[in-house]
């Protein structure tokens, strides 16, 4: 059975901060400056320099880190959905009337290029819908009077790849980055406490003092938040 933490012994912080990445860069945020501001006093350099900012540090890069890869993410993803719809719209309709154009609707030739009609351009997953771009454009490659819509074909394809294949990488990158935010977070979190505890000891006759490092505010919210709730926007 495993043995339960004596109260004292926890980590004040935790409850009310571990739930949220956004709220504990905010109050280190703040803990940073109240302490640097006393800095002075080689005591509290010591754990400013030593104990607070090397951990506070390389959250803050890969929080930075995440929210910009989430940005451009998103980015993709609304860039993604945009020409998804304009080929399931606009495009396939107007390369279907191009090749009527030069090849009757009942022909051998349109029905090789398009006789399964437009259902593979409009329905199914995003992959599928690009392959039958490609194995459309592959069809069209063969026909030199068509060549005009092959070149609109081709720059639609490069487009909706790149753009796909962007999509999934900063999906990885963020998958990556999250999980070492995460393992900081817990390192975070054991560094506040570290200079909470030195900070007790160096104004134990004055404890009160104590608490202007630190911004209760934060400290009175946020604790019932559940984590997936609380860091909704930091993953993909």
């Amino acid at each position: 059975m495993k043995e339960k933490t004596w109260n004292y012994l926890n980590n004040p912080f935790e409850s009310a901060l571990k739930n949220s990445y956004v709220k504990l860069y905010a109050f280190a945020a703040n803990h940073k400056e109240k302490l640097f501001s006393l800095s002075e006093d080689s005591f509290i350099a010591t754990l400013y320099h030593d104990y607070f900012m090397p951990s506070f540090t390389q959250y803050k890069s890969l929080y930075n880190q995440l929210n910009e890869l989430q940005a451009n993410y998103h980015a993709q993803t609304e860039q993604l959905t945009n020409l998804m719809a304009n080929l399931s719209g606009k495009k396939i309709g107007r390369w279907a009337v191009q090749i009527q154009y030069v090849y009757e609707n009942d022909s051998q030739t349109y029905l090789y290029l398009l006789g399964k009609g437009r259902k593979s351009f409009q329905n199914g997953s995003y992959t599928n819908r690009i392959q039958a771009v490609e194995d459309l454009l592959n069809r069209v490659k063969k026909y030199d009077l068509l060549s005009k819509v092959q070149t609109d074909i081709q720059t639609f394809l490069n487009h909706l790849q790149e753009t796909y294949s962007l999509q999934h990488q900063l999906a990885g990158e963020i998958k990556i980055i999250s999980h070492s935010l995460k393992l900081q977070k817990e390192a975070l979190l054991q560094s506040l406490h570290h200079v909470y505890t030195g900070l007790c000891w160096h104004y134990k006759h004055d404890i009160q003092t104590v608490a202007c490092f630190y911004e209760l505010s934060y400290l009175k919210t946020y604790a019932s938040t559940s984590e997936n709730n609380e860091n909704e926007n930091l993953t993909p």
